[in-house]
Order: structure tokens, then sequence, then C-alpha cells
């Protein structure tokens, strides 16, 4: 399958969209058995992922890091998950060099998946390491879901245009539309990203593509109400009275 060159052009000029929307932080990991199997432990771990749903995240840190000390002093690599963790909570309080060092040495050993693989490029993209960001973001693709994998390749064809690299971006963007087209056209032809392409006069453009069936139901999902307290990490984003008003529009938007 070839890609399109409309595609590519439509990319490179919304490729800093692409990123601001696609490169954003992920956020804890659970704590394990070696965590979760010891009452003292996993009383620690929950208190501290409770500073982070406060967005305490500097103190969530100091507490992820004290934990992963002693259960490692107890059994070796015990606080594997509180380490994750601490340095989930510097990615959220945006202090990129602690991320890191927090997250690059258990790269080198391939040990680094998931939710902290991806901090880890967000913050070497955050530091100017573009080529680092791209190195851990290839990684995670090829431990992702093929779902997951259109996101990660997709950000990849965005940073390489970006950073001029045409054949690498023209290659994952290849690869994004082969992992899955229904969303790699809802990216490319959002209304957001339409409004950045109809700015550069003579820029071809198409009409969104029909969603498959599998992405219809995926996207209405997301919109179905759901009560706040099964979605805490809101409440480190949005205040009391906007957390209401959110919650009212979903239902509005779900009751159609």
């Amino acid at each position: 399958m070839s890609t399109p060159t409309s595609d590519l052009a439509v990319l490179e000029k919304a490729a800093d969209s692409i990123i601001e929307r696609s490169l954003v932080r992920s956020t804890l990991v659970q704590p394990g058995p070696a965590i979760s199997s010891y009452p003292e432990l996993s009383a620690r771990f929950e208190q501290a992922v409770s500073l982070y749903r406060a967005g305490a995240f500097r103190e969530a840190k100091d507490g992820f890091s004290s934990l992963a000390k002693s259960a490692d002093s107890d059994r070796q690599n015990a606080g594997f998950t509180a380490h994750l963790n601490a340095a989930a909570c510097a990615a959220a309080s945006k202090d990129w060099p602690a991320t890191v060092d927090l997250l690059t040495p258990l790269f080198n050993v391939g040990r680094l998946y998931g939710h902290p693989l991806w901090n880890l490029a967000l913050a070497w993209y955050h530091l100017g390491f573009t080529s680092d960001a791209l190195n851990a973001l290839e990684m995670w693709v090829s431990r992702a879901f093929e779902w997951h994998r259109a996101r990660g390749l997709l950000l990849i064809a965005a940073l390489a245009l970006k950073s001029g690299d045409n054949t690498k971006g023209k290659e994952a963007l290849q690869r994004a539309t082969e992992a899955s087209p229904e969303f790699v056209a809802s990216q490319l032809y959002s209304p957001a990203t339409q409004s950045l392409v109809q700015r550069t006069p003579g820029l071809s453009s198409r009409p969104p593509l029909p969603l498959a069936p599998g992405v219809q139901h995926r996207l209405l999902a997301l919109v179905q109400p759901r009560r706040p307290e099964r979605r805490p990490e809101l409440y480190v984003l949005l205040p009391s009275d906007d957390m209401e008003v959110f919650t009212t529009a979903i239902e509005e938007i779900a009751e159609g």
C-alpha cells in the first residue's frame, strides 16, 4: 500500500498539531504482586497514588522513590513498579531531566515498555533529543497492539518530518496507514487538522473518509457517561465547578 502524496503533505503541515495531541504523558502503572502482596508496601503505594491523583506530583514522586528503595532492600527488583511511577510523577510535573534519569537505565537494558516507555519518549522530545525520542517510540510500537501501533507510527512520522527526515516520515506514515487506515484518516482529516491545512493556499485536501464500524464503536464508547469517581485523573485537571460542567456535557453528548 502506497502513501498518497496528499496525506504526506497534510501531515507535514499538521505535524506540530499531531505531536501536541498525541505525545502526552502516560499515567501510573499497577503495583504488581511484589508490592500488592505485602500490606505495608501496598498501603504506601496507594498513599503515593492518592497524592498523584490530587496533583501533588512532587510529593507522590518522593513517596514512590522511597517505596522503591525500601522494597528493593528486602527483595531484588521488588520496587520496580514504584520506580516506574516515580518517573511518571516526574513527567507529570514536567521534570524532564528526572524522567530521563529514572527511565534511561531501564531502556538501555530493554526493560522498559508501555506507559513508562512512552513517558521517556515524551521527556526526550521536550529536552530536544528527537532522535532518542524516535528510538523510544520505535521500541514502543514494536511492543504495542495494532490499534496503538498506528498512533505511535503516526507520531513517529510527524516527528521525522518535523526534523527533516522525509524518508523516515513517509515510511512511518505508510506503516501507520497499514496498521489502521481509519485512525490515520481521522487524525489527518479532523476539523482541527484541516483548519491548519487550509491556511496554506494551494495545498490539496480531501473530505474525511467514512469511519469503519469498529472505529465508530470505539469513538462512541469514549463519550458514554461515566461516574466521575471512575475518572480520578480528571480531578487533577479540573476544579470542582468545571468538573460538574464537564460531566453534564458528556451526558448530553451521549444522549445525542
